[in-house]
């Protein structure tokens, strides 16, 4: 079943909610890829009202969706397209890197609020698209059908261990299992620039 819909209207994604669990009875596995580059130009020459359409897109949109899964099933699995370049500044895209960014707070916020819910966020790879730069191309060897085949493993109870965080789909599943309790004891793939703890007279300390 195809159903138009606008990710950033809350209205659009509230029916399509209601159409598909009135056709198949719930929804158990979610996969979120909407999202736009936005303009590609500095900050200072930037569009106003195309620059923050890219945040109701990216942000917005997947905040809405999320939002509508946990009033459907709070045990389901949601699984976010992110993208490695919402961890670094990429001069004239702003819009898409910190919408992104945004994003994977959201993901994270998610997993601490609901924890019967399954999130993951996962980079795509590296595979020819409309938002690739035409420089990258020759670096484009991945392809949609890993990403399809990651976003499937990750629906099954052995990913488990990467709920709440990022990962990329050319990254080796055997080696992540193996790996699994240091990532799972270390907290690693979130989005944690430092750690740190109250200090004396409450002043935040590392």
């Amino acid at each position: 079943m195809a159903i138009q819909c606008d990710v950033a209207n809350h209205e659009n994604v509230r029916a399509m909610f209601e159409k598909a669990t009135k056709a198949f009875g719930t929804i158990d596995v979610v996969i979120h890829s909407a999202g736009v580059l936005g303009p590609v130009s500095n900050i200072g020459d930037a569009p106003v009202e195309e620059w923050w359409s890219a945040f109701e897109i990216n942000a917005k949109g997947a905040f809405v969706v999320a939002r509508e899964l946990v009033r459907h099933n709070q045990s389901a699995t949601f699984v976010n397209t992110g993208t490695a370049a919402s961890f670094f500044a990429n001069p004239g895209q702003s819009a898409y890197t910190m919408s992104k960014l945004a994003t994977n707070m959201l993901l994270e916020q998610l997993n601490a609020e609901y924890p019967k819910l399954r999130v993951f966020n996962v980079h795509p790879g590296m595979a020819k698209s409309s938002v690739l730069r035409k420089e990258l191309e020759i670096y484009a060897r991945d392809t949609p059908e890993l990403f399809g085949s990651t976003t499937v493993w990750l629906a099954d109870q052995e990913a488990d261990f990467l709920r709440g965080r990022f990962m990329v789909v050319n990254w080796d599943v055997d080696e992540l299992i193996k790996h699994q309790q240091e990532i799972w004891d270390e907290g690693l793939l979130k989005s944690q620039p430092f750690k740190g703890n109250i200090g004396e007279g409450g002043h935040f300390r590392l």
